[in-house]
Order: structure tokens, then C-alpha cells, then sequence
């Protein structure tokens, strides 16, 4: 049976009991400590950032959501790669995300946008979405006002919650009752979208994957703290199954898609199950399970370095094979 390497299952084995005396204490999570957690967390597990050669700060055109841009060689024409961070729809920034972005922008050889969308409490649910959606129809409008190169090949990605946001902007953009066809007076309809990359996402607000409860405890996220993030996130009695993305629709165009998902994730089924979806709608989508990792494993980078190392060459071949 397959464990989790021995420097991650050691520090799980620390945190675990933290979290126990935590609970024991009666201290209940909260917006701030869950955000200053997963903060504290990423600072402390991923150390090294590459260098890139431009990076700029700002906000989507026409919008108050800052954006920061990352642009490998501005000489060159190069793909572009939205990215929407993770966090449980609370939790995440592009400050703790900037090492993975870097990363991305690096071995992808991309120019990678990164977002920050509106999070819950404070913002539920739909405000995220509205975000996502809204800087992908202003993204090239944003590369062209800070006299960006690009070249028209674009990439969704996100991990956990992002991949989420990820998967439900693909699905409306084919969509009829979508919110871009009703605010499509407000901009220009958004890019076409050439590939998705969805990092242990979580695709499934009903709580009913068989792995919420095969690894309900002891692997960093567990299945009673995405309950708590589930009713941050969906406070206005939601239908949690057409909210969902695993249950959306599939559109003739949906791009080729790949999902990354970990052994001791208790959302492994999502991402799994959104695979499966797509090969039976003949939607070309590629698998990468790493059996011993946990949910994520980017922000713990290193206690598993091999694994990221994998899982950023996947991504950037993935990304790169799009030029031809």
C-alpha cells in the first residue's frame, strides 16, 4: 500500500498533532487563521522562486481586480496561461501564490496572469466566478495596455478552488443562460480558451465523492474543514449540484484538458470523475496521479520536491505542445 515519502509523512505526523490540541483547545477556524495557515504554510515550503524576467503589478482593464503578469522572455511572443489560485474560496493571493507562478511562468515558457478574485466570506458565491470570468475576457486587453507580446494561445489553470473557477469559465463559455452572453454589452466576448490544467481540483460542492471519506483526516485538508469552506462559499441556498462543475455541462469545444490529482486527497474523486466525463464526451484529457501526495503538494514543495518537479514538467509540456 502506498504511503506518503517519508519527510512529508513526518511533518503530517506534526501537524496532525498540532491540529489535535488545536480542536482540543476549542479553537475554531476562522477567514483569518485559515488564510494566515495556508500564508504560513507556502512562505515556509516553497523557498525558491526563479527568476522571471519581467513581472508587473496592476489590475485587469477596465476592472479593480489586481493582477500581477509574469513574462519569462519580453522579447518573445509566448503563450499565455490565466491562472486562478487555490484557497477553498477563501483563502490564497497572488503574494502567496508568486513562487508557484513564478514556477509556472518558468517551466511553461508562458506569459502567466495570476488574479486576485473576490474570496468568502466576505464575497461569496458568485463573486468569484464573476472575477474569473471577467479577467479572462479582458485578459488581452490587459497584456495590450502594458505593451505585453503575446501570442493568441491561451491556457486556463487552477488549483483546488482555482481549478474550479477554471472548469465552471469553460463550461459558460458555450453556455446560453451563461453570464457572459448576459453581460455581453459590458466588453467583448472573451478569448477562446486552447487548454485547461486543473491542480487536485475541487469540482464538487454536493460532498459525495467515495474519497471524502477515504481520506476524510490526517492529509493537511480535511473533508470536515471543506464542509466549513463549502458554507463560507455557498450562503445563499445554492443548488450545490448545478453550482457544481463535475455535473456541468460539457461544451462541444471544451480544450484539451489536463487533471493532476494526489493519492491522499480527499477530493481526488473530483478531479478523477471530471476525467473520466471528458473521454466520454471525446474531449481529449490527460491524467497525472501521484499516488503519494497530498492535497496541496505545491505549497509543501520542500518536503516533496521530485513530485512539484514532475508535476511543473507535466504542466509546461502540456502547455508548450499547444505551439505547434
Amino acid at each position: 500500500m502506498a504511503t506518503p515519502p517519508p519527510a512529508l509523512r513526518t511533518w503530517l505526523e506534526q501537524f496532525n498533532t498540532l491540529l489535535r490540541q488545536s480542536e482540543q483547545a476549542g479553537i475554531s477556524p476562522t477567514p483569518a487563521l485559515a488564510r494566515q495557515g495556508l500564508a504560513g504554510i507556502t512562505a515556509q515550503f516553497v523557498t525558491h522562486a526563479p527568476d522571471i524576467a519581467r513581472v508587473i503589478d496592476g489590475t485587469i482593464h477596465q476592472s479593480p481586480i489586481p493582477c500581477r503578469i509574469y513574462h519569462p522572455a519580453p522579447e518573445t511572443e509566448l503563450p499565455v496561461v490565466l491562472f486562478y489560485h487555490g484557497g477553498g474560496h477563501m483563502c490564497g493571493n497572488i503574494a502567496v501564490y508568486d513562487p508557484i507562478c513564478r514556477k509556472l511562468a518558468h517551466h511553461s515558457q508562458a506569459i502567466v496572469v495570476s488574479i486576485d478574485y473576490r474570496l468568502a466570506p466576505e464575497h461569496p458565491y458568485p463573486a468569484g466566478v464573476d472575477d474569473a470570468i471577467l479577467s479572462l475576457r479582458q485578459l488581452f486587453p490587459t497584456l495590450d495596455q502594458n505593451q505585453i507580446r503575446y501570442r493568441r494561445s491561451l491556457t486556463l489553470a487552477g488549483d483546488s478552488a482555482g481549478g474550479a473557477l477554471a472548469a465552471t469559465v469553460v463550461q459558460s463559455l458555450n453556455s446560453q443562460t451563461s453570464r457572459l452572453d448576459h453581460e455581453s454589452s459590458l466588453a467583448d466576448q472573451p478569448p477562446s480558451v486552447d487548454k485547461l490544467v486543473l491542480i487536485y481540483p475541487s469540482l464538487d460542492y454536493t460532498l459525495t465523492a467515495d474519497s471524502l471519506r477515504e481520506n476524510h483526516a490526517g492529509y493537511v485538508l480535511e473533508t470536515n474543514k471543506i464542509e466549513w469552506y463549502f458554507r463560507q462559499y455557498l450562503q445563499h441556498r445554492e443548488c450545490r449540484e448545478s453550482v457544481s462543475p463535475l455535473y456541468g455541462d460539457i461544451p462541444p469545444a471544451h480544450p484539451e484538458t489536463l487533471i493532476i490529482t494526489a493519492g491522499f486527497c480527499p477530493i481526488k474523486d473530483d478531479g478523477l470523475h471530471y476525467h473520466f466525463r471528458l473521454q466520454r464526451a471525446g474531449t481529449p484529457s490527460r491524467h497525472l496521479h501521484q499516488e503519494t501526495m497530498v492535497h496541496a503538494y505545491l505549497n509543501l514543495e520542500t518536503l516533496v520536491p521530485e513530485a512539484c518537479q514532475q508535476t511543473y514538467q507535466a504542466i509546461g509540456d502540456f502547455i508548450q505542445q499547444s505551439r505547434s
